[in-house]
């Protein structure tokens, strides 16, 4: 499992965890030299452990893995690990200022309207600029817990009003000033935002297409935040901008397939494919729970409906692609998969939270097709923490 980056894959910044150290040790990285740092173990990447490996780290950049520790070091960090900053390949931060996850003892349609209802009530009582400040200190809220827990990048589902410009003027406030709204419990266990780099982010507008306004304007949305970036690429915290057609069942709009035919295939894009057997059970037979709610709020619940299939087809075409959860992929789906580029992304609290069958780690590893970690969001797990999910899959 991809659990965090290469210290070896060119110069990466310094991990969270090492500043932490180097700080309440009043240790300083000075721009004159490189800082030698030494663990008990320093590990380079999955199957590469080093015991007594030092760091040499200049300007806040790892520029060397050492093993010969003979030298002696600027900071011994005795009976401590270090890490490469983890990565978290999927996660919602819009909901990063709920304090427990929604309830799955229904069906899963259920507990997504539970999250709709979630959102639906901020957007009818606050106004529009209100609405806007509480989203972007939630993002800022959702990037500090991040960090907290040794997360170096991230991959976000936005949603608006979640917009560019505003989310990295926020993030560069708290760069230069260490201060953000609401924090709450984050500054708990001693931690504090003064000793925090803050996630960079990989942002995946979410696109819907229930019907066809909502589909041409969450795509027309996609589609300017993409546009903007390319033009005034807004600062290094933002390492790209991609698409993210929600789920097959999320996407009944007739023409959504003929609309991604365009997208631009370099982007990064994911998508929540399989996830649920209520999924399952709406693309193969049209029937169920998602039925009876499309029914409820007068969707056309007869419409042609994306397959699984379909969907994995689709992602095979980008050159970056992340299929979200594969709970209840079938082996000649991972096969297909297999075939292509496409990495998935396993949230093991959130699999838990919905006590769904066991997972297929097993299977999909064997057949060669890459597995990352995600947290999903607080609306199905208690935290945004990487390791904890490193922990939960093991």
């Amino acid at each position: 499992m991809a659990l965090g980056q290469n210290y070896l894959n060119a110069e990466c910044d310094v991990s969270i965890l090492i500043l932490l150290s180097i700080r309440r040790s009043n240790k300083i990285l000075t721009k004159t030299r490189p800082t030698r740092i030494q663990a008990d173990f320093i590990v380079v990447e999955p199957g590469r452990i080093l015991p007594g490996g030092q760091l040499l780290v200049s300007d806040q950049r790892i520029v060397e893995v050492v093993e010969d520790s003979r030298i002696e070091p600027d900071l011994l960090l005795n009976g401590q690990t270090v890490l490469p900053g983890l990565i978290n390949s999927h996660t919602h931060l819009e909901f990063s200022d709920l304090t427990e996850p929604f309830q799955a003892s229904g069906s899963f349609p259920e507990w997504i309207s539970t999250v709709v209802q979630h959102r639906r009530r901020h957007a009818q009582s606050l106004s529009s600029d209100q609405l806007e400040q509480r989203r972007r200190e939630t993002l800022l809220r959702g990037m500090i817990e991040c960090a907290q827990s040794g997360t170096s990048v991230l991959v976000d589902i936005a949603t608006e009003p979640w917009q560019l410009r505003e989310a990295i003027e926020l993030i560069h406030n708290f760069d230069a000033h260490r201060t953000t709204p609401n924090c709450g419990s984050l500054n708990q266990a001693g931690r504090n935002v003064d000793d925090l780099i803050l996630p960079a982010v990989i942002a995946l507008p979410e696109m819907i297409g229930l019907d066809e306004a909502r589909f041409s304007h969450t795509l027309q949305w996609a589609q300017s935040l993409i546009e903007s970036f390319g033009k005034e690429m807004l600062g290094d915290r933002v390492l790209s901008v991609g698409y993210s057609p929600h789920a097959p069942y999320s996407l009944i709009h007739p023409h959504a397939l003929d609309h991604f035919k365009y997208l631009d295939r370099s982007l990064p894009v994911a998508m929540h494919v399989a996830e649920s057997l209520d999924e399952l059970e709406w693309a193969e037979h049209g029937r169920g729970s998602f039925r009876e709610v499309y029914q409820r709020i007068g969707l056309p619940a007869d419409s042609p409906r994306m397959q699984i299939d379909q969907a994995i087809d689709l992602l095979a075409e980008f050159d970056r692609p992340l299929l979200i959860h594969g709970n209840y992929l079938t082996e000649q789906q991972l096969d297909r998969i297999a075939q292509g580029r496409i990495a998935i992304v396993y949230c093991p609290r959130t699999h838990q939270h919905f006590r769904h069958q066991p997972y297929p780690v097993d299977m999909i590893l064997e057949r060669g097709i890459p597995l990352l970690l995600g947290t999903d969001s607080r609306a199905s797990t208690p935290d945004l923490s990487v390791w904890e999910e490193c922990r939960t899959a093991s």
